[in-house]
């Protein structure tokens, strides 16, 4: 069985933001199985390049971005992403 999406445990970011004044942006992406790795990873780095070029008109300081994700189960999707933005 395969759950979770973009949307998946949203409400935790959404919380945060309400309290610190942040900006959530949620990337879709397409997911495993259908598309394996690196598909998913490069959806999501494409999506930060987009919100970086975007950053000024989405009210966003792009000196502040910030890669998050993944709950506590799947945290290993989330490296994907983040090894892509450093290099």
């Amino acid at each position: 069985m395969i759950r979770g999406d973009h949307r998946a445990r949203i409400w935790a970011w959404l919380d945060w933001a309400a309290e610190f004044g942040l900006i959530v942006v949620s990337v879709e992406y397409r997911p495993a199985p259908e598309h394996p790795g690196p598909a998913p990873a490069e959806d999501c780095y494409a999506g930060l390049l987009w919100t970086a070029e975007h950053a000024e008109e989405l009210g966003i300081d792009p000196a502040r971005l910030l890669i998050a994700g993944g709950g506590q189960r799947r945290r290993w999707r989330r490296w994907p992403g983040t090894v892509v933005a450093r290099h």
